[in-house]
């Protein structure tokens, strides 16, 4: 039995994308016809390896190197730079949005904005 029911949650759950979870698939599975608990809904999930997506969660932006990094550090880490267009510091950003994440990138030189800054105290 628990096998037929683990092949009808997963294709309930396919249907439905690979969203939903315990609570969702119970509501589903009932609506198909199947009386069964909500615990027994959340065990057979566990047995057939489906779970649901939670939204709650945040992607994985960084994820480490297998190997270490071997590539030369071109600055010494030293971010000043003597004159303009010497050296380009770049970022990205991961931002949440309404529909998920976006990611924002910036180049700036650091001798741009000392200059800027240096104009804004006169």
């Amino acid at each position: 039995m628990t096998k037929i029911l683990a092949g009808e949650l997963t294709q309930i759950h396919e249907q439905n994308y690979g969203v939903y979870g315990v609570r969702k698939l119970w509501h589903a599975a009932w609506r198909a016809g199947w009386d069964i608990g909500r615990d027994q809904v959340a065990r057979i999930m566990k047995i057939a390896g489906v779970k649901g997506v939670c939204w709650c969660c945040q992607p994985v932006t960084t994820r480490p190197a297998p190997v270490p990094d071997t590539r030369r550090d071109l600055v010494q880490r030293c971010f000043k730079a003597k004159s303009p267009n010497q050296l380009w510091v770049g970022d990205i950003t991961y931002v949440r949005t309404l529909s998920g994440f976006a990611r924002s990138s910036s180049i700036r030189s650091p001798r741009a904005g000392n200059q800027q800054r240096q104009r804004r105290s006169y």
